[in-house]
Parts: structure tokens; sequence; C-alpha cells
């Protein structure tokens, strides 16, 4: 032991496990225990214990939803919609399709 140190009661490890186990960040875990963060982290390490890591930490804010039109039915005489928006020539009229025609 330390000089200036003081000893863990059984108390108190065992409620630094339950609060490791719940998710809390060694910072947190000494504020609820009232010691310092590096001596709950120390003695969380002699113990085996993962202490959650207090970055990201903060809670996602929600963006708003916003409502998708449905996309425009593509024209009869266009296979996809890709090939209404970019341009591929209509059915029947590509190379490909003039070719295996024997044109």
């Amino acid at each position: 032991m330390r000089p200036g140190s003081v000893e863990w009661t059984l108390d108190e490890e065992a409620k630094l496990r339950r609060l490791a186990g719940e998710g809390k960040t060694a910072r947190e875990a000494g504020e609820a225990l009232g010691r310092a963060t590096e001596g709950v982290r120390a003695k969380g390490e002699r113990m085996g214990l993962m202490f959650a890591s207090g970055r990201g930490r903060t809670p996602p804010i929600a963006a708003p939803v916003k409502e998708i039109e449905p996309a425009p039915v593509p024209h009869p005489r266009y296979s996809s919609r890709t090939a209404l928006i970019f341009g591929d020539p209509p059915i029947g009229r590509s190379a490909l399709d003039q070719k295996r025609a024997g044109q």
C-alpha cells in the first residue's frame, strides 16, 4: 500500500465492479465512490475491470426526418430509370440492339 492512500473496502470493490459492468467511465465511477479517477482506474486494472471510454459519449442528435418523394416513373420507351436519367438510347435503338437485329 502506498503512503497516504486509503484502502478499498469490500463494499467499494463490489460497487466498482457493478459500475464497470454498467458501462460507466472511470471518472463516473470515481465520482460515485468519492475517489480520484486515476485511483479508480488503477484499482480497476488490478481487478481486471474494463471501463467505458469517455470519448463519444454525448447522445446523438436526432436528424430531422424528411419525406423522400417517389422517383418518377420511367418513360415507356426507356428500359429503366437509369436509362432515362443517363440518356441511354431507347429500347431497340442502341448499337447492340441494332447488331442483334442484323441492321
